[in-house]
């Protein structure tokens, strides 16, 4: 996983130009960003792997299950 760090130095035709820096920017669709997105708006840009994503949306997954049952076991309303 990496993650940068972006300004988004202008807009145009519904495109956002990001500047990483060190003079590099990346050119993306309004669409993949915030909504409201303006420029001089400081954003995080994360990259994962396939693989990555899918570990995040398991662990997210379980750890809201765990919440939800131990939820349900602190207030009584175990279903038995």
């Amino acid at each position: 996983m990496a993650e940068f760090t972006v300004v988004v130095k202008r807009i145009e035709n519904r495109k956002a130009v990001l500047e990483l820096g060190h003079g590099h920017n990346i050119v993306l669709p309004l669409k993949l960003l915030p909504i409201n997105i303006k420029e001089n708006d400081t954003i995080i840009l994360e990259t994962l792997s396939e693989a990555q994503h899918e570990a995040r949306r398991q662990n997210i997954a379980k750890a809201l299950l765990e919440e939800i049952l131990g939820s349900e076991e602190a207030s009584g309303k175990k279903n038995d």
